[in-house]
């Protein structure tokens, strides 16, 4: 597995990726054209350049296939905090590949550029993204009722649903994670 800078390459991947039902169903937004992926992947880039972002296109090492995204989003460099986002295509679903994304993720973040704090936000009901944050050592913060934009049956359309925050700091990971990352 390998994280890299996204390029405007990728919209393919990234539109055929959001047509996933899971995607859809868990994510506020949706690429409907080359266009719109094409200006996600631009922001993603844009996040670097102006340091509010750190967006990575995960992809199998050896074929360089896109297997999912893994983000690091709202970057605050003055308190080292940032918030997660996570998803996999589903041919790479059950693989490990969140986890070892959040993982890589983490040791750069923690390691190199000085954050402590990782928060989470995330569907309780989306049982995949619980069980990576419980593999990679986030512990449960609260529950809350959101508002967020879903595709419904005629488009687009409101629906509430809870919401899990958790925390994740620097030196909280399990600890043969913690020793994988000191072995690096």
């Amino acid at each position: 597995m390998l994280l890299r800078p996204w390029s405007l390459g990728d919209a393919q991947a990234v539109m055929d990726a959001y047509q996933d039902e899971a995607i859809q169903r868990w994510h506020v937004q949706w690429a409907d054209s080359l266009a719109e992926a094409r200006a996600w992947i631009a922001g993603w880039q844009g996040g670097w350049a102006g340091e509010t972002g750190a967006h990575w296109a995960v992809t199998d090492g050896g074929s360089g296939i896109l297997l999912g995204r893994a983000a690091l989003k709202h970057l605050k460099f003055s308190d080292g905090t940032a918030d997660v986002a996570y998803w996999t295509v589903p041919a790479a679903r059950g693989k490990g590949v969140c986890p070892q994304a959040v993982e890589a993720m983490a040791s750069w973040a923690f390691e190199v550029a000085g954050f402590h704090r990782f928060d989470l936000e995330q569907a309780v009901g989306n049982t995949a993204s619980c069980h990576v944050a419980e593999k990679t050592g986030f512990a449960a913060a609260g529950t809350m009722c959101t508002r967020t934009r879903a595709r419904g049956v005629e488009g687009r359309s409101q629906r509430s649903r809870s919401s899990e925050f958790a925390g994740f700091l620097e030196g909280s990971a399990p600890a043969e994670q913690r020793a994988d990352w000191e072995r690096r």
